[in-house]
């Protein structure tokens, strides 16, 4: 059982980490993750997750695209 739990903690933060990049890329902060802890709050996350990437520099960076 702790092997599993170690498992599914390590997934947890390996999709944390995603979400925040997601935000990141459509030029939100990575706080706003924060919404899936109130009720409905995924819907807020979920229409964040489906916006298009922005192709102009972000505040955290250009790694978000590649130059041509």
């Amino acid at each position: 059982m702790i092997i599993w739990g170690l498992i599914y903690l390590y997934l947890k933060l390996c999709q944390l980490g995603l979400a925040v990049r997601r935000l990141h890329d459509i030029n939100y902060t990575g706080w706003w993750i924060l919404l899936m802890l109130i009720p409905l709050g995924w819907i807020f996350v979920l229409y964040f997750a489906i916006q298009p990437s922005k192709q102009e520099p972000v505040k955290w960076g250009t790694y978000l695209y590649l130059y041509e």
